[in-house]
């Protein structure tokens, strides 16, 4: 790249943003005139002092005038960077509704075309457009981003046949955009460097390409999985690709079945034999979808959540069982059948018609499971008439069998432990919501894995054949017993999310009334049930628990009617002081529209603590942003010595 002289950077990449600008400054450029691009105060005060002179506008609508003022000055533009962040894991277009599709993509693109017509009448010599590698070589969980990325292409294009420069620059994610790289890397993409990064974007722009995707890979892991059903025309001529195509090394005449061959090996073997095949097989696939280099690293009888799945990863192991096995298996698979023993002997059933494991295909394990009020959640009625739905299902609740004292369980209360590491534990209170359930912490614990034990700590009523605590004092009861049976006499810290944050809230404060209160308590972004803010976003969450419906949430009656029977425990909650340190985490996006005062939607907290914010809104800094969140929780407890 020749001396930039001045460059118009624009797009709200705040973590890459910081890089680009200091890159640009080191190759000459001498006024940075930014467009909506997060800057701080240390960073302009840097890029003072190496001589850059920094200006910003608030949006496109403010570019003509400040190119011309540059142009009048002597220092016209030459160089124009459009600029996005990595958007994480994101969100299969499956789970997507086309009209929030299209919006999405539009606003996207809407951004690059206003800077397209603000700089089609001036003399720039590179105009680049960061975009993700999803719209490169597809992402099963990236809809936005691979259709933005597509488009944005198109729109380059379009520069280019006009006679103006255009280079899109796609991006596998950066090093500091991936909090828990392991998904990645076991998909064979690893990441990026941002000294990596910097040459690449020079080679790009030097070599005056039109499409450039920047990943790095490892080839050895990421072909088999990226051509495992067909060929990838996309890799030919990649030398780094070659024979470890296995598709395309595949001819009719050579086609093998796994199912098939499974199934004969299953035929002629002793019966006794047959549940360590499968149970091998299932711990093969368990070691690929998490990234061991070998089986021997999965424990049988270890939760699959404990050993480090979310809803994704899940997904992506019945997906591999069913090619390997031609065995038809449920969405909700994992939570069914939740170690890869029980797994295994599932799947003997599923394959041979073996009473040990022979569940029906549609995933309901005991009686009772399965039911309409679930399944009338997912419908639009029951969504528009909310509360004519939920007082259904109170009544409903009421004729559910109830505990008063532990003893009255007819199994042991449960806790789950979802990361393991030195620091001090932290239990998270699960949520009181259709969701509910451990798999709500499994991203958050990502981030925290190697550093602290994670436990999550189940409310009773969700599974077949639970009781519902008859009161709230029951359910503190329950909850203390496990939480000190757990942590035994050392320190702790209690955490929840959304309603799981005013569960944690009321139990810090009957462990303070037994004499041991937790350490610190960590909130994130809860709201008093009758929250203003809340209600009206009555619409986005409810849509937000239907689109989040996972391999770890089976709508069944048991899950509709506990959501229902918890409401009045928690109906007159309001804030209460407690005596640990609190950290209130704050979502950085609203939900849904706010037309009250700016910030006024933002999570509160009345008595003493500390605020952070976290990225996402209020599903996603616990779903798809999980790992960051995980980070932030860690470095504040690890600030107060915990």
């Amino acid at each position: 790249m020749a001396a930039p002289g001045a460059v118009l950077v624009h797009g709200g990449a705040a973590v890459r943003g910081p890089h680009v600008l200091r890159w640009l400054a080191g190759w000459g450029a001498t006024h940075l005139l930014l467009a909506g691009v997060p800057v701080s105060a240390e960073l302009t005060a840097e890029l003072a002092a190496g001589g850059v002179e920094v200006a910003t506008v608030a949006d496109s609508a403010g570019l003509p005038a400040a190119l011309d003022q540059l142009d009048v000055a002597g220092t016209p533009v030459r160089t124009v960077l459009h600029l996005v962040d990595s958007t994480g894991p994101g969100v299969p277009v499956a789970a997507v509704e086309p009209g929030d599709l299209g919006a999405a993509v539009g606003e996207g693109v809407a951004a690059v075309a206003a800077l397209d017509v603000a700089c089609a009448d001036r003399p720039v010599d590179e105009f680049v457009v960061f975009t993700s590698t999803a719209a490169t070589w597809g992402s099963g969980g990236a809809a936005v981003a691979a259709a933005t990325g597509a488009a944005l292409e198109a729109l380059a294009a379009g520069r280019r046949a006009a006679g103006r420069p255009a280079t899109v620059v796609a991006w596998a994610p950066w090093v500091d955009e991936v909090a828990e790289p392991d998904q990645l890397r076991r998909r064979g993409i690893l990441p990026i460097a941002p000294e990596v990064a910097a040459d690449a974007l020079l080679r790009a722009v030097d070599g005056r390409d039109d499409a450039v995707a920047v990943a790095d890979v490892d080839w050895s892991a990421f072909v088999p999985a990226f051509t495992a059903v067909r060929p990838a025309p996309l890799l030919r001529g990649v030398p780094e690709a070659t024979g470890l195509d296995g598709a395309a090394g595949r001819t009719a005449g050579t086609a093998t079945d796994p199912a098939r061959a499974l199934r004969d090996r299953l035929a002629g073997v002793p019966v006794a034999d047959r549940y360590q095949i499968l149970l091998d097989l299932v711990r093969a696939h368990v070691a690929t979808v998490l990234g061991h280099a070998s089986p021997g690293a999965i424990e049988a009888d270890r939760d699959f959540l404990e050993l480090g799945f979310d809803s994704l990863t899940a997904l992506e192991l019945r997906d591999a069982l069913h090619q390997g096995t031609g065995a038809e298996l449920s969405a909700t698979l994992l939570f069914d059948h939740p170690t890869p023993a029980e797994l295994a002997r599932h799947l003997l059933g599923r394959i041979l018609g073996d009473t040990a494991g022979d569940v029906p295909a549609g995933g309901v394990t005991a009686e009772g499971a399965g039911g309409i009020l679930g399944a009338l959640f997912r419908q639009p009625k029951a969504r528009e008439d909310a509360a004519g739905y939920a007082e259904l299902l109170v009544k409903l609740a009421q004729f559910r069998p109830s505990f008063s004292e532990p003893g009255q369980l007819t199994r042991p209360a449960g806790i789950l432990r979802l990361a393991e590491g030195p620091g001090t534990p932290v239990v998270c209170c699960c949520t009181m919501s259709l969701l509910s359930g451990a798999h709500e912490y499994a991203r958050f614990a990502a981030g925290l894995r190697g550093r602290r034990d994670v436990w999550a700590l189940p409310n009773p009523g969700f599974g077949v054949g639970e009781e519902l605590p008859a009161d709230l004092d029951a359910l503190l009861r329950v909850h203390a017993d496990t939480v000190l049976r757990t942590v035994g006499d050392g320190r702790f810290v209690l955490a929840g999310h959304s309603g799981g944050a005013m569960a944690a809230n009321v139990l810090a404060r009957e462990l303070e009334r037994q004499g041991r209160p937790p350490a610190a308590v960590v909130l994130m972004d809860t709201y008093p049930a009758d929250s203003e803010v809340l209600g009206g976003w009555t619409n986005q969450l409810l849509d937000g628990m239907v689109e989040r419906d996972s391999a770890y949430t089976p709508m069944d009656d048991h899950r509709a009617t506990a959501w229902a029977g918890y409401l009045p425990l928690f109906l007159d909650w309001r804030p209460a002081p407690m005596e640990s340190a609190t950290l209130l985490v704050r979502a950085s996006e609203p939900l849904g529209e706010w037309s009250g005062e700016p910030d006024g939607w933002r999570s509160r907290w009345p008595y003493p603590h500390e605020a952070v914010d976290a990225a996402g809104d209020h599903f996603t800094m616990v779903g798809e942003r999980g790992p960051d969140l995980g980070v932030t929780v860690h470095e504040w407890l690890a600030g107060r010595d915990l």
